[in-house]
């Protein structure tokens, strides 16, 4: 065993003990925070990344094996630690968090020069429990947000966030599911969560439903960030380009920004 798996068996079982002890109480909350702090801290290292960048490619189908598994129990911490602070600010308490520091460092570098503005329509796909990112969206911008998520108690958590944050009369949530088509006609920029393991599938589903002039921002890890995010995707050119994108060293996801094929670069 090599020290990066041993590393990514560690932070396997230790999600994985968290993840079944969820049980709705917050109790549980500095834990899951400080083991999803920590492989955040894993998955942005750069001595790290070169043992992976030796590892894997190698590696056979036991290493491919553990780090879905890693990444599969990564994305349910992340969806689970969103409910706690969801329910931790809800209740007034509000504590340092590495991740979520992490993570909202980097949304105003998302959209490029494809910003949203007011006037906008930003569908948020994986919105989760604490949608800061609507959040901030509609404070720097006055865009209108709809947010949706498979997770039923995330989407009654979320809208709970949104009503205690101010920003409810511009933040739509719903549950996933086709009733959303006639949304996906009206947005002009589309925004994927990076823990969603179909988001490709869900993108090319949306191709025909929405605008020719939308902005899609997928959130990503390839490489070691993997372990923390699903990965980038090569697409077929005739439905999508990428137009640009946005690696970030010390963050835990990238950024890669699509528009439709044939599309002009005026927003």
């Amino acid at each position: 065993m090599t020290r990066l798996t041993g590393a990514m068996l560690a932070h396997l079982h230790t999600l994985e003990s968290l993840n079944r002890r969820y049980d709705r109480s917050t109790d549980l909350y500095p834990e899951l925070e400080a083991a999803v702090a920590d492989l955040t801290a894993f998955v942005t290292d750069a001595e790290n990344t070169a043992l992976w960048n030796e590892c894997a490619a190698g590696a056979g189908d036991d290493f491919a094996e553990l780090a879905e598994c890693l990444r599969d129990e990564s994305a349910a911490s992340a969806a689970t630690m969103e409910k706690l602070r969801a329910r931790e600010f809800l209740a007034g308490v509000e504590r340092p968090t590495r991740y979520f520091d992490n993570v909202e460092s980097s949304i105003d570098s998302e959209f490029g020069s494809f910003a949203p503005e007011s006037g906008s329509k930003i569908l948020m796909i994986g919105i989760g429990s604490f949608p800061m990112t609507a959040a901030n969206v509609v404070r720097q911008t006055g865009a209108t947000v709809f947010g949706t998520d498979i997770d039923l108690e995330s989407i009654e958590l979320g809208r709970r966030v949104v009503r205690a944050l101010g920003v409810d009369d511009h933040v739509e949530l719903d549950v996933a599911g086709s009733h959303l088509r006639p949304v996906a006609a009206e947005v002009t920029h589309v925004i994927f969560s990076s823990t969603i393991s179909d988001k490709y599938r869900i993108l090319n589903a949306l191709h025909p439903l929405t605008r020719a002039d939308v902005t899609v921002v997928m959130r990503y890890g390839n490489g070691l960030k993997s372990l923390f995010n699903y990965p980038k995707l090569n697409l077929p050119q005739e439905l999508w380009r990428e137009v640009a994108g946005v690696t970030r060293p010390g963050q835990v996801f990238d950024v890669v920004l699509y528009r439709k094929a044939g599309a002009t670069d005026a927003v």
